[in-house]
């Protein structure tokens, strides 16, 4: 029986039928024209250039490993050789300090070298650094997703925190105990928090990331640059939230079409948990908490606002899907399977895991 047919003699719908022409010879030319042989070529071409934006990113994750503990190494060593470095690093206002040139170097630098690879490959425009094409709607918009963001952590964190008692686990986080003080105390540490990460944070992944793979649809560029952004973190306690708010701010970037609204609101949920930080650690704790609900409230009456304002100045433009023909498993196997991006996810998994404590 013909290969092109089933055994009730229907034609197989993945299989091109052969094309003959007039003197009966088989029409290649034909069959290189037809559809399906044009979606197979796309097919291959959108695969092949979502591993290259996915090796890239990858890349520029583990160069960002390999720079932090190679700043951190030098410090080290320098802190050996000098007595007077150690001295400088007993100061939290140093550590902040250093930590924010250090996130400057291991992050701004690696991607920002994919950011000009895959432009030269024609692979991405130029970052969306304008202000949004709708003002109004993106400022309420941002202003709505203020509560959004922060209290979907907040919930994200009591669930994780009923898990690690479940299971008899903790999760440690990487940042830091600030118990500093004064002017320049409380400047290091929220540049270090809040103004760094939002700047640094929204290039990479709201920038680099997701801006690279929104021609292959808008809600496939929001999941997968959500997922690098949670992994990037490398801890079990940010994982969860991080991974939400990567959502939050990828659907915001693309709604506004600007990155200065996810960059506005990631600078808003950290300087917020900077803030309580510094007045518990200062003050007491229970000033930490009526600071809290002071803020609470201020975001809960920001929401509000934003609700009622975007309501009457939003677009209903639906997010793209793009032009690819790809389905979203083809385009996440894509991204992922390449060398550098899984040895990313191994080693960041690693970190994860040795951020338990049991």
């Amino acid at each position: 029986m013909d290969n092109n047919f089933n055994t009730n003699g229907q034609q197989n719908s993945w299989q091109v039928p052969p094309s003959y022409n007039s003197n009966g010879y088989y029409n290649y030319g034909a069959y290189v024209n037809s559809e399906y042989y044009q979606k197979l070529e796309q097919k291959k071409k959108e695969k092949k250039d979502i591993k290259t934006i996915g090796k890239n990113c990858g890349i520029g994750a583990l160069l960002y490993l390999a720079i932090a503990y190679g700043v951190a190494f030098v410090a080290t060593i320098l802190a050996t050789i000098f007595p007077s470095f150690n001295v400088v690093f007993s100061d939290k206002t140093a550590i902040f300090a250093f930590d924010s040139v250090s996130s400057i170097l291991a992050l701004g630098i690696p991607f920002a070298l994919v950011f000009v690879i895959l432009k030269n490959k024609k692979l991405m425009k130029a970052l969306p650094y304008e202000k949004p094409e709708n003002p109004k709607a993106a400022g309420y918009l941002t202003l709505l997703s203020i509560p959004v963001m922060v209290f979907s952590s907040i919930i994200i964190n009591y669930i994780s925190a009923i898990i690690q008692a479940i299971l008899g686990v903790e999760f440690n986080s990487n940042i830091e105990n600030t118990k500093i003080s004064g002017v320049i105390g409380v400047l290091a540490v929220c540049i270090s928090i809040a103004i760094v990460p939002a700047i640094l944070e929204e290039f990479v992944v709201r920038g680099v990331a997701l801006q690279s793979l929104r021609k292959y649809g808008d809600k496939f560029a929001i999941l997968v640059s959500a997922l690098f952004f949670s992994i990037l973190h490398g801890n079990m306690l940010q994982i969860p939230y991080t991974f939400v708010g990567g959502l939050i701010l990828g659907y915001l970037a693309v709604k506004t079409k600007s990155l200065w609204p996810p960059m506005i609101l990631h600078f808003v949920n950290n300087f917020y948990s900077a803030i309580v930080l510094i007045v518990t650690d200062n003050f007491s704790e229970k000033a930490g908490t009526y600071v809290t609900y002071v803020i609470w409230i201020l975001f809960i009456l920001f929401g509000v606002f934003g609700a009622i304002g975007y309501m009457g100045n939003r677009e209903k433009a639906p997010l793209s899907e793009g032009e690819s023909v790809l389905t979203t498993k083809e385009k996440i196997v894509a991204f992922i399977k390449n060398g550098p991006m899984i040895t990313m996810i191994i080693l960041f998994g690693i970190m994860a895991i040795n951020s338990i404590a049991f």
